[in-house]
């Protein structure tokens, strides 16, 4: 299992806040953006996952608990910690509802 992302402190976005409407249009949220940029720094890219994952997200604020993982899965693909989301066989989401702004992601290869 390897540790991609551990902060702390970090504001969780929504996926209820990933669009917005920009001159009758509609576009990603700048908060979903500022979000999504800050995972993708902050997560560890010395290793691709090619094969089949199982990942595990632990976060502490008050969304429900599915909320921000769209954004965190998503930038773990655009920084190229795995190649597409179909990768994922398994997803594990834990939040203890206290609102500290933590937030870590785990992955492990698993058997097709």
């Amino acid at each position: 299992m390897m540790r991609v992302i551990d902060i702390a402190n970090i504001k969780l976005t929504s996926v209820n806040r990933k669009y917005m409407v920009a001159r009758g249009r509609l576009i990603l949220s700048p908060e979903y953006r500022d979000f999504k940029r800050t995972v993708g720094i902050v997560a560890r890219k010395g290793r691709t996952f090619d094969g089949d994952i199982a990942v595990t997200i632990r976060h502490s604020s008050r969304l429900d608990i599915d909320n921000p993982c769209k954004a965190i899965l998503d930038s773990l693909q655009e920084v190229g910690v795995y190649h597409n989301d179909k990768q994922i066989k398994r997803l594990v989401v834990e939040n203890d509802f206290k609102n500290s702004g933590t937030l870590t992601v785990d992955i492990e290869e698993v058997s097709a």
